[in-house]
């Protein structure tokens, strides 16, 4: 099956305005596409968990006798790949964005958009949303080290990620031993 097929659908629904909100498949097949441009997404060892959720631990008890604030809930660390933070984050941007695109195109479908760069507009703009967060988000996964998710509204406890594949070429770009 070619890799592109579902990329190719998501575009050609997009363009012909069967969709009129973003399509969250494009952007995490875009933003993996991104990510991982020229690079490897090196999924994290077992060992390198274990090492991060032991120094998450290790610094939220020194942070806690140094304020002197206590933790009801320990955040959960977890060490991921760029594929795992774009779909750990697709979640945030969605409550984000969804709410603004569908003013964005509820606005082109007024009445009023009866030129012709209003109609197209109205065709492609959540095309053109779809593609500007697929490449936000894959730019972002391929340099952050790093999140601390407050995992709000859903009211679970937060999580603390660390980008294994960021983390090991910032540690070679640095020659850390």
């Amino acid at each position: 099956m070619n890799m592109y097929h579902p990329i190719i659908r998501e575009v050609e629904e997009l363009s012909k305005g069967k969709k009129d909100t973003i399509s969250w498949e494009l952007v995490k097949m875009l933003a993996i596409r991104v990510a991982n441009s020229g690079e490897t997404d090196e999924m994290p060892s077992l060992d390198m968990q274990k090492q991060f959720e032991e120094l998450v631990r290790a610094s939220e008890i020194l942070t806690s006798n140094f304020t002197n604030l206590q933790f009801f809930q320990f955040a959960s660390a977890k060490v991921i790949s760029r594929q795992d933070w774009i779909e750990a984050n697709i979640k945030g941007f969605k409550a984000l964005m969804e709410p603004l695109t569908q003013k964005v195109v509820e606005e082109y479908k007024k009445p009023k958009a009866t030129d012709p760069i209003s109609k197209l507009l109205n065709k492609i703009s959540p095309f053109i949303i779809t593609l500007e967060i697929g490449l936000v988000l894959g730019y972002m996964a391929k340099n952050v080290l790093g999140q601390y998710d407050l995992c709000l509204p859903y009211g679970e406890r937060g999580k603390i990620y660390f980008v294994a594949p960021n983390l090991l070429k910032l540690e070679k770009m640095l020659k850390i031993p």
